[in-house]
């Protein structure tokens, strides 16, 4: 029995071990797309400093306390989703970075109603002509998490970022085609990643099915 046991969870161990190594490919794989296009820009691309493409600018303060969380309105702070309100401050198609907290320096694409907090940057007045999830895909590259002032709680200045160098295509065709093969990539390596993750679950389920056996003594009912 032990020896059924010991085959058994080596091949599944062997199993894990190449699903595990797939996950971390799937992964890899749009960060690896992504540095590709913005690594090498093309020759007629622009140079800027962030300060002469676009203005930052903080949202409004709302605390905990004072969100209406019965709203359908998502509030909007460093990290993503922190609540609910009754009332927006940020309307249609706008860009958001975070100021404050674990993820502060990641941009969103946001395409609806929200409340943006002071804990996070709107982009506004553009000095040149921008696809917003292109601005997104490129803001995520520059990782802007590496400006923050690693305090107990990390934050980003606005004067920071002022000299961040943004390559961009003038084209806005030219974004919108890099903003449609990179959504068609993100898709891929997700789906990918859920496939693995999957394999990987049912692989443990697999190992404590075959231990339920071996104690119920099925494995060496069937092998007697």
């Amino acid at each position: 029995i032990v020896a059924i046991l010991d085959k058994a969870f080596a091949a599944i161990d062997q199993a894990k071990a190449n699903a595990e190594k797939n996950l971390q490919n799937s992964r890899e794989l749009f960060e690896s797309y992504l540095n590709k296009v913005f690594a090498n820009p093309g020759e007629d691309w622009e140079e800027k400093k962030l300060g002469e493409c676009f203005r930052l600018k903080s949202g409004d303060g709302l605390t905990a306390k004072n969100m209406k969380q019965e709203g359908n309105i998502p509030v909007y702070g460093g990290n993503g989703i922190a609540g609910y309100h009754h009332e927006y401050n940020l309307s249609g198609s706008n860009v958001i970075v975070g100021r404050v907290g674990a993820l502060c320096g990641n941009a969103r694409h946001i395409n609806e109603n929200i409340w943006l907090t002071d804990n996070a940057f709107k982009v506004l007045d553009y000095k040149f002509e921008f696809d917003n999830s292109f601005l997104t895909y490129l803001l995520n590259y520059k990782n802007l998490k590496s400006y923050a002032r690693q305090a107990a709680q990390p934050v980003i200045s606005n004067s920071s970022l002022q000299n961040v160098r943004l390559q961009f295509p003038h084209s806005l065709i030219e974004q919108k085609q890099i903003v449609e093969k990179l959504d068609e990539i993100s898709s891929e390596s997700k789906n990918l990643e859920k496939v693995y993750q999957q394999k990987l679950a049912d692989l443990e389920e697999l190992k404590k099915s075959i231990l339920q056996k071996a104690f119920d003594g099925q494995l060496t009912r069937n092998n007697g």
